[in-house]
């Protein structure tokens, strides 16, 4: 399919909406019950884009790359190049950094390796089940300690990415594209069953939200994307029924969000079905070669940007949240704004230059050299 500028962008919204959740919930106005409210915060739904995006490429890797030699050793190590430097780098100056300095006597170490908050849960790429088992029977859940001036708990979106991309090799190697399909179709109302369940035996619904097999609705529905558009003409089939179900889907569920509307079947509920849908159905609108309004937004420079540097926005925005609220909000700007919707504003514009800052830095000294050594990772091409 080759490289297509708008899921640059579609990979640049989604966490451009993460970012906005996180940096407005500093308003100490919002009203987190209401409609309005319950709407700007919102953007947490750009997680769902990430991993319906997440999904379709991975899974198209997979597939173009099926019965080549060096099949998973090449996906691994393609992968281990792109996520561990950053999310490592970061878990030593987190956990390591305090460490030290209190063996050097120059503080509290703040060590928890034994209890349920053990460092061992985002070492192992296994935080959000960490969250789940700390936060069992406990009706508002649990999230994993991190030392002060830092904040982990958005590290388990790349828990579930991170196991996602240890078991789905095998299950593409495994099975033909039909049943490939099947399965994934599968997923779309089986993940939320399970979500479900798994909140009813823990006591709360943190622990289906965080947890792998419910978040396989919206992997599930970019993989099978990914299947899909590979069958000749599919696409252009798909691009006039998705160019009117995008734009109603999303309504539906900002309506859902707004006025807290569920229509429930069994352990089904709509959203579950609508996140899949908008964010599928957007994902197709994207894709079509002749464009459109949807496609050129995405594939607008701001857009890619975004999603050049959307990891490391992802991990710093969230990482620095106490910095940011401790000197950016009470330091700097609540002394000279005050805490109305301007200083929300300008508090969001600072953390999020701030975020892209560091994201940058990051590209450019961590990132991209470690990308480059992906050279020696290519898939053959059988003959």
């Amino acid at each position: 399919m080759g490289h297509l500028k708008a899921l640059d962008g579609f990979r640049g919204l989604a966490v451009l909406l993460v970012m906005w959740s996180h940096f407005i919930a500093v308003s100490p106005g919002l009203d987190h019950h209401g409609a309005l409210g319950r709407l700007l915060l919102g953007g947490h739904y750009g997680v769902d884009m990430f991993f319906v995006l997440s999904g379709f490429l991975i899974t198209g890797i997979l597939l173009d790359a099926k019965g080549s030699p060096g099949y998973f050793r090449v996906f691994i190590m393609r992968r281990v190049l792109r996520i561990f430097p950053l999310y490592y780098m970061v878990l030593a100056a987190v956990f390591l950094g305090p460490w030290l300095l209190g063996l050097a006597g120059l503080g509290d170490p703040l060590w928890y390796w034994h209890e349920t908050d053990s460092p061992w849960w985002f070492w192992l790429y296994s935080s959000n089940w960490g969250q789940i088992v700390k936060g069992w029977g406990t009706p508002d859940g649990a999230w994993l300690y991190t030392p002060p001036g830092t904040s982990l708990g958005h590290f388990w979106s790349l828990a579930v990415e991170e196991q996602f991309y240890l078991l789905w090799p095998w299950v593409v190697v495994a099975l033909g594209r039909r049943k490939l399909g099947w399965l994934c179709a599968s997923f779309l109302l089986l993940a939320p069953v399970m979500a479900a369940l798994l909140s009813d035996l823990a006591g709360n619904t943190v622990s289906g939200y965080v947890s792998t097999v419910g978040r396989f609705n919206t992997l599930g529905c970019g993989a099978l994307l990914a299947i899909a558009v590979r069958h000749p003409g599919w696409l252009a089939r798909a691009a006039r029924p998705s160019a009117w179900l995008f734009p109603l889907s999303a309504l539906l569920l900002l309506a859902s969000l707004a006025f807290e509307v569920k229509v429930c079947l069994w352990k089904i509920d709509s959203l579950s079905v609508l996140v899949p849908l908008c964010f599928g159905s957007g994902l197709v609108c994207a894709l079509r070669p002749e464009g459109g309004a949807w496609s050129g937004l995405l594939s607008t420079p701001p857009m890619r940007f975004l999603g050049k540097y959307s990891y490391g926005l992802y991990v710093y925005h969230h990482l620095l949240m106490p910095v940011w609220v401790s000197y950016l909000w009470v330091g700097w700007i609540t002394p000279q704004l005050g805490t109305g919707p301007l200083a929300v504003a300008v508090y969001m514009l600072a953390a999020g230059a701030a975020s892209i800052a560091l994201a940058m830095l990051s590209w450019a000294l961590l990132e991209n050299p470690c990308l480059k050594l992906k050279r020696f990772f290519s898939y053959q091409k059988t003959t």
